[in-house]
Order: structure tokens, then C-alpha cells, then sequence
């Protein structure tokens, strides 16, 4: 089991020792090729529900049969492909379309309707400005430029804000950083020199989830969505005790979600307050989470109101 993974288990186990201690965990390892192998072998084990897997190549292989998935299946990951999805799959993770989603309608709905969208060149910064672009769009707002970066550090940077700057005219109303925390430090900068009028809205991917004020005071100022682990990492002063804490947040609701799922299930309006975020149960069986808001002030993020 990899370092991610061992992290996402601690977090089942320690959601198990506060919640319900009297279910029990078995733990399987999938290799590549193993995820049929090892799922059909937690059922004869006597597996209720199946948590994982965590990698996109082992879910395809099992939805690849689906007529073995004769129990639940609570995957850590999204299919890219939404079409026929078997019943007995539901799909968890941290899926950052949920988050760009989420600042779209917020933004939206507190009258920033002109933005512009930055983004890195790479697939996943597709993914990201896309999100944003299709919901801020359906609520109203108009993305009046996307501008890519890219995605390695370059000198590129300030070109690329300039032109976002000099192709909305001055008709933007608002900023969404689609970055890295050191694509978003050296991007904040430059927008505060050039623009320091408009709001900056960004993803949790900003921050590493690990404390270091001397370098994230360039993140002053940024209003980004966060989960409540993290939240409460920060307040309680053991953030930086774990590695990956959004990981081990994901292993705490995986377990909240695979113990609640038959009345999640019956009932797709139920939702439950979990460490990721607000989980609720939306179409195709898709589990999706609403964070919080958090700003930087001096180099640490501090939760705000909505």
C-alpha cells in the first residue's frame, strides 16, 4: 500500500475507533489487474460493502464485469465516462469540478458575474476552468477570458496576466485561479500589482495542506474552498501531524459514507456533515461535497462566512 493510501486507511480506522468500533475492516491490497480478484475475495470474506479502489485503471477493470459486483462498491475515484454505471457503484473523491462548481454559483450569486478564468496548460487545468466556465455560465455569468499559463514555472506568467487584464477591458468583476500553491503564490503577486481591485477565488488546491506562513503570505487575500479537516487541523494546531491530511479526511467519510449508505441511499436528499465537506448523494450515484470558505491572512488560511 502506498504513502496515499496507508493515509486514506488511517482515516477509516480512526473514523471506525470514534464512530463504530464494532465494525470490522479487512484490508486488501490491489496490484495491477488484481481489483476483480481481491473484490470477489473481501465478498467470500463477508464484506458488506467494499471501500476502493483508489486508482481509475483498477475501477475500470471491475466495471469491466460488472456482473460480480454483488455488493456494494464505494470507489475513490470518478469515471471519466458516466454511461451505464451499475447499480452497486457509488463514487467518492475529491473531485475538484466539485469545488470549481461551488465557487462558480457562489461568486454568481453574490453579483460577480464578469470573470476571468487562469488556468495551467495541462488536462487538468481543462478540467477545472471547464467546471468553473459551465456552472458560472448557468447561473448567469459570463467568463470573459480563459487564460493558460504554463504549467511548469516560466517567465511567461506576467505576460499571461497582462493579456487576461488587457483582453476583459477592464469589464472583469472577479478572478478564478485554477493553481498549484506555487503557481498561485507567483500568480497572486502579479495580480495584486496589476489589479489589486479584483477579488481572486481559487480551489484547495492553492494550499498544501501543511502550514508555512513565510511562503503562503503571498496568498493574502485569496478566498479559496477548504474542507473542514483541514479547518479544524489548523484551529486544533495537529494540521501538520499528518502528511496528507485531505487524504485521511477522504478515509474518514469513505467510512461515514459506507456505514450510512443504505439510508444515504433510500433517501438522496439526506446529507451528512463530514470532514471532507457536506456530502450528498447527486445523480449516477456520484457522491458530491460542498466545502467551506477560507481565506489566507498572514500565511494561514482562516475560515469566512458565506
Amino acid at each position: 500500500m502506498g504513502s496515499v493510501g496507508q493515509e486514506i486507511y488511517r482515516g477509516i480506522d480512526a473514523a471506525r475507533n470514534s464512530v463504530a468500533r464494532e465494525t470490522s475492516v479487512q484490508v486488501y491490497d490491489v496490484n495491477a489487474g488484481e481489483a476483480v480478484a481481491q473484490y470477489q475475495r473481501a465478498v467470500a470474506d463477508g464484506a458488506d460493502i467494499v471501500i476502493g479502489p483508489l486508482d481509475k485503471e483498477s475501477l475500470a477493470d471491475l466495471l469491466a464485469q460488472p456482473q460480480v459486483l454483488s455488493k456494494p462498491l464505494l470507489s475513490l475515484n470518478y469515471l471519466t465516462n458516466s454511461r451505464n454505471i451499475p447499480g452497486a457503484l457509488y463514487q467518492f473523491g475529491l473531485l475538484p469540478e466539485d469545488e470549481a462548481k461551488q465557487v462558480a454559483e457562489t461568486t454568481s450569486t453574490r453579483g460577480l458575474r464578469t470573470a476571468i478564468v487562469l488556468a495551467p496548460a495541462s488536462s487538468w487545468g481543462d478540467r477545472i476552468a471547464g467546471a468553473f466556465r459551465a456552472a458560472y455560465q448557468a447561473k448567469g455569468g459570463q467568463v470573459i477570458n480563459i487564460q493558460q499559463f504554463p504549467d511548469a514555472p516560466s517567465n511567461a506568467y506576467l505576460q499571461n496576466v497582462q493579456n487576461a487584464l488587457a483582453a476583459t477591458q477592464g469589464r472583469a468583476s472577479m478572478v478564478f485561479l485554477a493553481a498549484s500553491p506555487s503557481q498561485a503564490r507567483l500568480m497572486r503577486s502579479l495580480l495584486a500589482a496589476q489589479a489589486p481591485e479584483l477579488p481572486i477565488y481559487a480551489t484547495s488546491h492553492i494550499f498544501s495542506g501543511r502550514t508555512n506562513p513565510g511562503k503562503d503570505a503571498d496568498l493574502d487575500g485569496i478566498l479559496y474552498t477548504e474542507i473542514p479537516w483541514v479547518m479544524e487541523g489548523l484551529q486544533s494546531g495537529t494540521l501538520n501531524n499528518s502528511q496528507f491530511p485531505r487524504m485521511f479526511a477522504l478515509g474518514m467519510d469513505a467510512f461515514l459514507i459506507a456505514k450510512n449508505l443504505p439510508s444515504i441511499a433510500r433517501n438522496p436528499s439526506t446529507q451528512v456533515n463530514g470532514k471532507t465537506g457536506n456530502i450528498r448523494l447527486a445523480g449516477n450515484r456520484q457522491i458530491q461535497r460542498t466545502l467551506l470558505f477560507a481565506t489566507f491572512v498572514n500565511g494561514v488560511p482562516q475560515a469566512v462566512g458565506e
